[in-house]
């Protein structure tokens, strides 16, 4: 048996509340939840990706009357066909959350290079990649999507900007080391935040995933440089390992803010601009 889907967790993925959902189950027979053996209703893989792109057409202004008559062929003929939007950034997150469950890599390169022609990369970056990387997060945090997706999701957004940013650090006079835990869910960010850094001209070294956070602590090449981290609250023990730094450590959290990072030897940061303005 497939993933089960209650349905917070559709009403979660797809920002359409549970209470319209019934209604347009039973006004519209736009889906058919099942039912457990012990008749508990539930949504299958189909169901939610079904539910997820009638909540893209029917956020970009179409009346689910006229979705409800849509062959499932037709509804995701449309979604892929919709260029970039002008509407907000949350319509375009769950056009990328759908090629993410489709496992879609052309779908995502075409959005992200079309938000940048529009917006620049920066923006682009901190108003979609960014968020939707936190929404990605969070779904699988809470089991509404698997570990495939969400790694399927980290894995592209890090290889389109390696591909796009052509991010080449200066080899010298490194004064920013830029690394998180290995298996955390950082590597976009180590990426974007060594982009922003090198365009800047602030040398920076990408070192990239590392488990051994004290070995950084030791190392003398590394005494005088600035570290610059990404928050993940499932690798809490490297971050209790970094805090013996006597270097200037700054811990950029995008997502949330545990108790172990409000140490004096932190800077903690939420955004990019705070990390910038640490650093120069």
């Amino acid at each position: 048996m497939g993933k089960q889907y209650s349905i917070n967790d559709i009403e979660q993925l797809t920002g359409i509340k549970a209470h319209t959902i019934r209604i347009w189950e039973k006004r519209y027979d736009i889906v058919e939840p099942k039912r457990t053996p012990t008749n508990i209703r539930y949504y299958d893989e189909s169901d939610m990706k079904r539910l997820l792109m009638i909540s893209v057409l029917y956020q970009k202004g179409m009346r689910i009357s006229e979705i409800a008559q849509l062959s499932d062929e037709r509804i995701k003929e449309l979604v892929l066909s919709f260029k970039v939007p002008h509407q907000a950034q949350t319509t375009t997150i769950e056009q990328l959350l759908i090629a993410v469950t489709d496992f879609n890599q052309n779908f995502i390169d075409e959005i992200l290079v079309e938000q940048i022609i529009k917006n620049g990369i920066e923006q682009t970056y901190e108003n979609l990649i960014s968020p939707f990387l936190t929404k990605v997060r969070i779904l699988w945090l809470t089991e509404v999507i698997t570990t495939l997706h969400h790694d399927f999701a980290y894995n592209q957004v890090s290889r389109f900007l390696w591909q796009y940013l052509k991010v080449n650090p200066k080899q010298a006079n490194k004064n920013c080391l830029i690394f998180a835990p290995t298996g955390s869910a950082t590597e976009p960010h180590l990426i974007y935040i060594t982009y922003l850094l090198t365009q800047r001209n602030i040398p920076a070294l990408y070192f990239g995933q590392t488990a051994e956070a004290e070995e950084i602590v030791k190392n003398e090449k590394f005494r005088n440089c600035i570290f610059v981290s990404v928050f993940d609250r499932l690798h809490i023990d490297f971050y209790i390992e970094l805090n013996k730094s006597n270097n200037k450590t700054i811990l950029f959290c995008p997502d949330e803010i545990s108790e172990i990072t409000r140490k004096d030897n932190f800077i903690i940061v939420e955004n990019f601009s705070g990390l910038l303005n640490h650093i120069r």
